[in-house]
């Protein structure tokens, strides 16, 4: 039994705390007040907006394409030797397609020997690099093999009696090749993109494979960078040593003489006198015997690590080549879908309606949800339709008959339809690309619409292979990986020893880039020492119409290296600008300093994130709306501070200004939850069953080139035909019936995806608030009604939504405050939306008030007036019910144009008590601390979740009581008997 009882009050203890923690998440009734359903506060649609379109979604709808770019660390197994210790240096490359043994290492070892003027300085040594590169590289490739110590003979000079050449390509040992034209070395990536350049999309012909890839280190003073996070089109060269200067005499005897640079590493030729200038084994194809081939080990093919003897100073680097894992994007023989303007496919299930298609009976057809349906040309409606196996309807009004004509063989531009014999297919230029395939080389469209060629057993195989260059790879990207990345900080620091001539951090062009940094054998990793910004957005859109629907923008700090110091200490100073196109600040100065942002943005110790977006102000909208048609970007800069070390990150993020508002009109035409007015303006509250219509507005519609409409992220159907539009309404693409369904209380967004000639993609959103119509009581003359007043201890106090006091013998007067605030008397009328009032639970109808006489009642719209006289009791119950009923046409439209069934109208109820005074002026109605006045002013104050907390808490009392109450008396009374028996 005591088992029992323990289980049943822990069951009840559950359950009472799981209803408790559901139902506290809820929403107040501030927006809309009463007793009846509340509505989202101005909070919670911001949470909506960041939960339902939040950060991934706004990377989904706007980002770019990311990638993560090649890099390398370099690891010691010794960090404290000895001289003439071994020392091992292994490369820890990461973000390479390639496996490591197909990558190309090129190690440079630098020592205090080489510091000709010995001043401690090496950055005024001519070809440091380069004697750096053959002195490691020459380490690598032989092995402990010394000429001298072997009867090594040299004479057969141009012979190659061993076969140990390597013919290195671009982008590792397993890349095909890199492609150089010279009118786009220089230029990033984007600058190169051709139409659509929304697709990013470059032009074959003007594009390299090889790539310098910027990582956006800052300028120390102000931030400044050139293109973070772009790619530099550059030479496709390697970074292989060149062959050395030498001249000595062989173990036989013979002069050797080379000369610098006089031959060329990976060009698969390595003849005896090339293997005397680097002292290897004519006889032996690998010298070192680690299984690469001579030349193959001095390329450094698969050389991940670099063994030499140290000496004291030495200072180690390594460049890395090979193929990214970042995809290139190429108009021709890439995977990016051509532009072949209608698409045929085979398989309607993915495609969008009015592709056009091949049935599996190869009709050619159209796709209409998913089917392929092939027109018969029989009505005028049909033209232009395609139809049979390849042709297009085309109708005669004279004999009202209809034909199917041939599509022309002949391609007068792209995006028409053509054939090749009885196989249809759209032109791309003057070719006919084929929807299957025909002969053997004709171009055709994969599945996925991208171009290929009929192979030899009829199947449409992707190209691969671009601008008739096969030897090239069309897909990823060829770059280097270094140490570190050059900024101002290391070109302009002539006291540092690891800054060199040539090594590639030579002025402000090479900011950002990795370069040919080095590492000292027994140098510590700096704590702070790459600090990267990591946004959430790629593009940030601020609406000027309405800033609360702008993006916000989320920036926090990653590390690269392996910091030991507690990122909660270090100091973080940030700073937010506006520039242009140029770099150029055009707002005057720091943002945050200026006020002209908001969010969370938090500076010093542990502030190591911030959130922010333009706040409204007329200053920040004045300022993007003086730049319109500039490209603009937010700058945000950090200054990172700890124990004395100091180092500075930077990132922009480009600007997309919506100025395509989206404006909302009632049946009536009269526009609705304008974006000027405040709370409406963020949240339009409709009702369920309602039909508004949306239009896109403001100056920018000219530019806009396409669009689409969205609820809730499905796609709205355009059934303007079926309604009789507003004459404010145009009744063109640029508006949209909008149906509202959906439960009581729900938030829903509506989207407008617009594109602009300049390739901006623009999101708008407007936010429906979905609940039945309500109303709050409100007095028309407090002289004669009011509000009464109710406070809590020694708060102040405030007006009673439920509790009004008045004065017998005089003329009350009370209104209904309609929500939505746009249904007047007139709206009530087209809407079908009646208001009911009841006294004392009566219906105040005809009868009632000739019956009622006395008390002058009278309802004119949303006002009621009425005296209360001596003999009415203390207290009168006035109740207003809003009652939205449903037509039959409505119900009918709902139904065959939406698929919704409606039976139940929508009914609200609200309610107060008319308390007797005998005062003219409004009466505090609870006063001081005692437990009568914590409950009137909580239920009258208290948010609703609070109040959801004490009925809840309320019903589960009485609950128990019932259920476990009544166990325990039942179980005392049989504890009684037994005792009196």
């Amino acid at each position: 039994m005591k088992k029992n009882k323990i289980f049943n009050k822990i069951l009840y203890l559950i359950l009472l705390m799981s209803l408790l923690l559901a139902n506290s998440i809820g929403t107040a009734q501030a927006l809309f007040g009463g007793s009846g359903p509340s509505v989202p506060s101005v909070g919670e649609v911001i949470d909506k907006v960041e939960k339902h379109y939040g950060f991934d979604g706004s990377i989904l709808r706007r980002s770019q394409k990311k990638g993560d770019y090649p890099q390398v660390e370099v690891f010691f197994n010794k960090t404290s030797p000895k001289k003439g210790d071994e020392v091992t240096a292994t490369a820890m490359p990461k973000h390479f397609k390639n496996t490591g043994e197909q990558l190309y290492y090129t190690w440079f070892l630098i020592r205090a020997s080489d510091d000709e003027d010995g001043d401690d300085k090496f950055s005024d040594e001519s070809d440091l690099i380069e004697k750096a590169k053959q002195r490691a590289m020459g380490i690598v490739a032989r092995g402990d093999f010394d000429y001298m110590f072997y009867e090594t003979d040299y004479s057969s000079g141009s012979s190659d009696p061993d076969e140990d050449g390597y013919e290195a390509s671009y982008g590792g040992g397993d890349g095909v090749g890199g492609k150089s034209t010279g009118s786009s070395i220089g230029k990033y990536e984007f600058e190169c993109y051709v139409e659509p350049t929304e697709k990013q999309i470059v032009d074959t012909n003007q594009i390299t494979r090889c790539y310098r890839h910027n990582f956006g280190f800052s300028l120390p003073e102000d931030y400044s960078i050139g293109y973070p996070g772009e790619d530099l089109i550059i030479e496709c060269e390697h970074k292989f040593p060149s062959s050395p200067e030498k001249d000595f005499y062989d173990s036989w005897g013979n002069h050797i003489e080379c000369k610098e640079g006089e031959f060329d590493l990976g060009d698969g030729e390595f003849t005896t006198k090339e293997e005397a200038c680097w002292g290897l084994d004519p006889n032996n194809s690998d010298t070192d015997g680690d299984g690469f081939l001579d030349e193959a080990d001095l390329v450094g093919l698969g050389q991940s690590q670099l063994t030499w003897k140290f000496e004291p100073g030495d200072r180690v680097g390594v460049v890395i080549e090979g193929t990214s894992m970042v995809p290139t994007n190429e108009s021709e023989g890439g995977p990016t879908v051509i532009g072949l303007g209608e698409r045929i496919t085979y398989n309607c299930s993915n495609a969008s309606n009015g592709d056009y298609c091949v049935s599996g009976g190869m009709s050619f057809g159209e796709c209409v949800d998913g089917e392929c349906v092939s027109s018969d040309c029989d009505d005028s409606s049909n033209e232009g339709n395609p139809c049979g196996t390849n042709g297009i309807c085309s109708y005669s009004t004279i004999t009202e008959t209809g034909s199917c004509d041939e599509v022309s063989t002949v391609c007068a531009s792209s995006g028409d339809l053509c054939r090749k014999g009885n196989i249809i297919g759209t032109c791309m230029g003057s070719e006919c690309v084929l929807s299957r395939c025909g002969a053997i080389g004709d171009k055709c469209q994969t599945d996925t619409g991208t171009l290929g060629t009929c192979d030899f057993n009829g199947y449409c195989q992707e190209d691969t292979d671009s601008a008739g260059d096969q030897s090239m790879n069309p897909y990823y990207k060829i770059t280097w990986a270094g140490l570190d990345v050059c900024d101002q900080e290391k070109v302009g620091n002539d006291d540092k020893d690891d800054f060199l001539e040539d090594d590639e951090c030579e002025n402000g062009y090479d900011y950002g880039f990795p370069y040919l940094a080095t590492k000292k054998v027994s140098e510590e990793s700096e704590d702070i020492l790459k600090p990267t910004l990591i946004s959430n957005v790629s593009e940030a859109q601020v609406d000027l119409n309405n800033l609360n629907y702008s993006d916000y923008i989320k920036i926090k700090v990653a590390f690269d290296n392996q910091t030991t110091i507690d990122p909660d200490f270090i100091k973080y100073n940030w700073s937010i600008n506006l520039r242009n196109e140029n770099e150029v600040d055009i707002a005057g100065g720091d943002l945050i300093s200026q006020d002209w942002v908001e969010g969370e943005i938090n500076q010093g110790v542990g502030a190591s994130s911030i959130k922010f977006r333009g706040k409204k102000s007329s200053d920040f909208k004045n300022t993007l709306d003086s730049y319109s048609g500039q490209k603009l970007h937010f700058f945000i800069g950090l200054d990172i501070v700890e124990s004395g070390k100091r180092k500075k990150a930077s990132i922009k993020i480009p600007i997309i200004v919506n100025d395509v508002p989206i404006k909302i009109y009632d049946k009536n035409g009269s526009e609705i939850c304008k974006l000027t007015e405040d709370l409406y303006g963020k949240v339009c509250p409709v009702y369920p069953g309602q039909t508004v219509y949306a239009v896109y507005g403001g100056g920018a519609e000219g530019n806009i080139i396409g669009h689409s409409w969205e609820l809730e992220g499905e796609k709205l159907l355009d059934k303007k035909s079926d309604y009789s539009l507003p004459s404010v309404v145009p009744n063109n693409s640029s508006s949209i019936v909008v149906p509202i369904f959906g439960s009581s209380m729900e938030l829903q967004t509506l989207t407008l995806k617009t594109r602009k000639e300049n390739g901006d993609e623009i999101v708008s959103e407007r936010f429906l608030s979905i609940a039945k119509p309500m109303a709050k009581i409100k007095s028309n003359d407090e002289n004669t009604a009011w509000p009464i007043k109710v406070n809590e201890g020694d708060s102040d106090e405030k007006d009673s939504e439920n509790v009004f006091g008045y004065k017998t013998g005089e003329l009350i007067s009370l209104k209904a405050d309609i929500v939505p605030n746009y249904l007047d008397s007139a709206s009530l009328t087209t809407e079908n939306i009646v208001l009911e009032w009841y006294m004392n639970d009566q219906k105040v109808t005809t009868d009632f008030i000739v019956k009622n006489s006395d008390n002058n009642i009278e309802v004119k719209n949303e006002t009621i007036k009425f005296k209360l006289l001596e003999n009415t009791s203390r207290s009168t119950s006035l109740t207003l019910k809003v009652v939205k009923k449903y037509t039959e046409d409505e119900k009918d439209d709902l139904k065959n144009n939406w698929g919704v069934n409606i039976s139940r109208n929508l009914i609200f109820e609200k309610s107060i008590s008319l308390k007797k005074s005998v005062d003219s002026s409004p009466v505090t109605e609870v006063k001081g601390s005692s437990i009568s006045v914590f409950m009137a002013s909580t239920l009258n104050n208290a948010p609703e979740y609070f109040i959801f907390i004490i009925k809840t808490t309320i019903v589960f009392i009485l609950f128990w009581f019932l259920l476990y109450g009544f166990s325990y008396w039942f179980n005392q009374e049989v504890k009684l008997k037994k005792l009196n028996d």
